[in-house]
């Protein structure tokens, strides 16, 4: 009885040693399509890699080129304004009327006028006041009061409702129609149709951000080991 009994045990273990080995063959192959699922994953991921840095670099250059935008400013003058204007473009209206608006911006034209025409006195050489600065000094004060006008004009448009970048675009749209895009200062393709390097590259920035998302380390892993585990379910 032992030895029968120990036979089966022998015929047993024998069994279970050849169904390992079938289990582990079998496991071989999907170790080997998950590891290839990891490689292949890994050259995509350094492929998008290298497609992110190409974005990246141009966007960076496209945004130095373009500088600030009627967005980017409208965003920070109302958010500033409203420090000292808590309910403006609300409901409830504001202290100042359209008219305060206006003639805050007027005025600081006003002040850029005037300091053109000290600038002036020094193009033609016309006596100077005694207090007018050399002409680097009237040039940096003439672009404070130009950004100035800029930045009352943009909130005289937003206390109004008016979109400053669509208003521009609808003047110049005007323009071209009179002159032509054959005009050879003409900024059809540039400023109309968004042809130009700058324009294309800031419109690719949902793609660069996609392209983020892709190469965050958990998403790469965990996209290459599902597609390795699910080929070899189907298998």
């Amino acid at each position: 009885m032992n030895t029968k009994t120990a036979s089966e045990r022998l015929r047993g273990l024998a069994d279970a040693m050849a169904r390992m080995g079938t289990d582990l063959a079998a496991l071989g192959g999907e170790v080997g399509m998950v590891g290839a699922a990891i490689i292949s994953g890994a050259k995509a991921a350094s492929d998008l890699a290298t497609e992110v840095e190409t974005l990246e670099t141009d966007l960076a250059a496209a945004l130095a080129r373009v500088g600030l935008t009627f967005a980017q400013l409208r965003e920070a003058n109302v958010t500033r304004c409203k420090r000292w204007h808590p309910t403006f473009g609300s409901p409830e209206g504001d202290a100042w009327s359209g008219a305060d608006w206006s003639n805050a911006m007027a005025g600081e034209m006003g002040e850029a006028a005037n300091i053109v025409k000290k600038l002036r006195r020094l193009e033609t050489g016309a006596a100077q006041g005694p207090d007018d600065p050399p002409s680097d000094q009237l040039r940096a004060m003439l672009a404070d009061e130009i950004a100035d006008t800029v930045i009352y004009a943009d909130l005289l448009a937003a206390y109004y409702g008016i979109d400053l970048a669509a208003a521009v675009r609808a003047v110049v749209e005007r323009c071209e129609d009179q002159h032509g895009p054959e005009n050879p200062h003409s900024l059809a393709g540039k400023f109309i149709e968004g042809g130009n390097t700058e324009r294309a590259a800031i419109l690719a920035l949902p793609q660069l951000v996609a392209a983020r998302e892709l190469l965050d380390p958990a998403h790469v892993e965990s996209a290459s080991l599902g597609d390795g585990a699910g080929g070899g379910e189907d298998g």
